[in-house]
């Protein structure tokens, strides 16, 4: 029985060298792979803490996007803050002496013993921080790591995405109109200062060098200053419709009044009117029609006076022979500007605004003595607004009397059947005939013809189509004698103001059918007494004797 047991049983020996050899090539694989292991873990730690310090310093220079107030990104950084970037990395806990720095940056609890562990990477190298000499060019933080490959982060896609953004605004007012850069001054605030923007009709307000940040934007329109805060974000470019701002603000447009006292008459007989305007809103005015209304019963207004240029400054604005134009514009015309005029706050003068006494600018210069004005501004942005003024001074009405007359024939006829007239109007104003009574010591004659101003300018003749239907022969009566009204007033019978127009043919016959010469009748030594009839204004009565 013991020997069986015995038998069995293994001899106590211990390891042979090779089963050593063995256990200590296991042992040695073994603490290899996993020394290789907490390498890893380390390294793997100190990446996550690098790329999370890089990030922080990312933030601290350029700011969250991620942290937000109402919707609206409310954290910018050292960039926005200063409108510049860091110098070196002292400059996110350390004030470097720049305007509109607000740090640090960078937490206290990281910077409160040793500011420099927040410039250390997870192995404790410097981490660099580089600002390229080419602003289209990233700025980057770069952590050497642990010997290998260097960590990389750009704070922005390039130095002008922080610090060159193009700003575009439009400003319109209340009504949604447009408000320029001649209305007012639009200025944004960075860096602890104002900056005026510039003004294109194509984009508005603009400034192609506003960095990063929530900025202050104020609206100066004359006394009155309006504030918005703009938010701008990285890579703004008024390429992009969508990045084009609007805002509405309430200017006062206040009244355009005449000043008083400012009216002055100038040029060849006082023709030319100019005056003073003030407007006291704080925007300006766009003009782009202009409303006259002028009258003088004094001096038999009825269009004798016909505008022919609308000037502000001596700049011209509306002209009548200009644009296609061929006439003048009569008594309460309203004229479409050929530009924009825009009336600023303040002073604005007005003229010369010139008139002539007929509407094909062949007349002479109108006198403007005693003339009441009203002037309406009509707006594209603003309320329509009127002023209305006199020119003062005296204006002589139209006086008409007779300098020539006589008789006078066709020859070889023996006759002076044709009676000249010439008739002069002593007042400033031109006067418009429509007709004419004509009454003289003899009968049984019959009137023919009137003609005025040349041999031409026929107004009144029997037997034609052209007047009243063939109308015949007028007789001369004793009591009444002879009422003519003109069949044709193109161009007008005018006299102009203080000048003269000759009656040129008043033809007469002593059969009311017969047109030969024979039956012409003589008109010399005879006496006439004429009835002016005008257009406007009471009748006037001329005498004349005839050789």
């Amino acid at each position: 029985m013991r020997s069986t047991i015995a038998k069995y049983q293994r001899p106590n020996r211990g390891f042979t060298l090779i089963e050593l050899v063995v256990v200590i090539v296991i042992i040695g694989i073994m603490s290899a792979i996993g020394f290789r292991t907490v390498l890893r873990i380390g390294d793997n730690r100190a990446f996550q803490l690098t790329l999370s310090k890089m990030e922080i310093l990312k933030y601290a220079i350029a700011g969250n996007p991620a942290i937000v107030g109402e919707g609206v990104r409310i954290q910018y950084g050292y960039v926005g803050d200063t409108g510049l970037m860091p110098t070196n990395l002292n400059a996110l806990v350390t004030d470097p002496g720049v305007d509109g720095w607000n740090g640090p940056y960078l937490e206290q609890d990281i910077i409160q013993e040793d500011p420099t562990t927040a410039f250390r990477d997870g192995w404790e190298n410097m981490i660099t921080y580089t600002l390229p000499g080419d602003p289209a060019l990233p700025p980057t933080l770069t952590s050497t790591s642990n010997g290998g490959d260097p960590i990389v982060l750009n704070i922005s896609s390039s130095v002008d995405a922080l610090l060159n953004n193009t700003l575009a605004l439009r400003i319109k007012n209340a009504d949604g109109y447009p408000i320029r850069g001649t209305d007012g001054t639009l200025e944004i605030f960075y860096g602890d200062s104002w900056h005026t923007m510039d003004y294109s009709s194509s984009v508005g307000s603009y400034l192609s060098t506003v960095p990063i940040g929530a900025h202050e934007v104020r609206i100066i329109i004359s006394d009155d200053t309006t504030y918005r805060i703009i938010n701008v974000g990285e890579n703004n470019s008024t390429t992009s419709p969508d990045l084009g701002l609007e805002y509405t603000v309430h200017p006062s447009y206040g009244i355009i009044s005449y000043e008083g006292g400012s009216l002055s008459l100038g040029g060849t007989n006082n023709s030319e009117i100019t005056f003073d305007i003030n407007n006291n809103g704080n925007t300006t005015f766009d003009i782009c029609e202009v409303q006259l209304r002028w009258d003088n019963s004094n001096c038999w207004e009825c269009e004798y006076a016909y505008l022919s240029n609308f000037t502000v400054n001596t700049a011209a604005y509306w002209a009548w022979n200009t644009s296609g134009r061929t006439t003048l514009a009569s008594n309460s015309a309203r004229l479409l500007l050929d530009e924009t005029l825009k009336i600023t706050r303040g002073t604005t003068t007005i003229g010369p605004v010139g008139f002539f006494d007929l509407n094909d600018g062949t007349g002479t210069a109108q006198p403007m003595d005693d003339v009441n004005f009203t002037v309406t501004f009509y707006s594209l942005i603003a309320n329509n607004q009127s002023i209305s003024f006199s020119t003062g001074g005296t204006c002589t009405p139209a006086t008409i009397v007779q300098v020539l007359a006589q008789a006078q024939g066709d020859a070889p006829s023996p006759p002076d059947e044709d009676v000249l007239i010439t008739l002069q109007n002593n007042g400033d104003a031109q006067v418009t005939l429509t007709g004419i009574t004509i009454l003289s010591d003899t009968t049984d004659i019959y009137l023919d013809q009137i003609s005025f101003g040349t041999a031409g300018d026929t107004y009144w003749k029997a037997y034609q189509t052209w007047c009243n239907n063939n109308e015949g022969r007028k007789e001369m009566s004793a009591v009444t004698g002879v009422e003519i009204t003109f069949c044709t007033i193109q161009p007008p019978a005018v006299i102009p103001g203080n000048d003269s127009k000759n009656l040129y043919l008043l033809n007469f016959f002593n059969d009311p059918l017969e047109t030969s010469s024979t039956y012409h009748q003589d008109m010399s030594g005879r006496w006439f007494s004429l009835t002016l009839h005008f257009a406007c204004g009471n009748d006037q009565i001329v005498t004349a004797s005839i050789p």
